[in-house]
C-alpha cells in the first residue's frame, strides 16, 4: 500500500511539474512568424489570434481577411518555385502549423505541420501575386494567424 500511495504521489507531481512547465513557458506576448527568403524577410501582418490563459486573462483580436489585411504592403519578389522559410520563435513549439494560400476570399491550398516551429514551403511556379495566412496553435486559448504576401517572377 505504501508504494501504490508513492508511485501514485510521483505520477501527480510530475504530471503537475509539466503542466506548469508548459504554461509557465509560453510567451506572454503572441509570437510573430519569421518569414525569409533567400535572407530577405517578409512582411507579416497580425489576421487574427488568441493568447490567454482561461484564469488569469491576455488578449485576442479579430483581424480583417488575409487578402485585406495585406493589400497596402510591398510584396517581397520571389523566383517561380523559390524556397521561402518560415518559423515561430518560441521556447514552446506549437502543436501545429498550418499555411493557408489564399485566392478571391477562398482557400486554394492548405498545408499543416504538427509539432515543430518552423518548415518550408516552395512559391508557385506561374508568375503573379500570392496571399498566404500562417497559422500556429499551441492549444485551445494559445493561438496565432498572421498573413503575408509575395510575387513570383520568372
Amino acid at each position: 500500500m505504501k508504494k501504490l500511495l508513492m508511485i501514485l504521489g510521483m505520477t501527480f507531481v510530475l504530471a503537475i511539474s509539466i503542466l506548469c512547465f508548459e504554461t509557465f513557458n509560453l510567451s506572454r506576448k503572441v509570437p510573430i512568424p519569421l518569414i525569409k527568403y533567400n535572407n530577405l524577410e517578409i512582411k507579416v501582418v497580425p489576421s487574427t489570434y488568441a493568447w490567454f490563459n482561461k484564469s488569469k486573462g491576455g488578449n485576442s483580436i479579430l483581424g480583417l481577411p488575409p487578402e485585406e489585411g495585406v493589400k497596402n504592403i510591398q510584396p517581397v519578389i520571389i523566383e517561380s518555385n523559390g524556397k521561402v522559410f518560415f518559423r515561430f520563435d518560441v521556447f514552446l513549439k506549437p502543436k501545429n502549423i498550418s499555411l493557408i494560400l489564399w485566392r478571391n476570399g477562398k482557400i486554394i491550398s492548405e498545408k499543416t505541420l504538427k509539432g515543430t516551429k518552423e518548415g518550408f514551403f516552395y512559391a508557385p511556379n506561374e508568375t503573379g501575386i500570392y496571399v498566404y495566412e500562417i497559422n500556429g496553435q499551441w492549444d485551445e486559448t494559445h493561438t496565432s494567424s498572421f498573413s503575408f504576401k509575395i510575387e513570383v517572377k520568372n
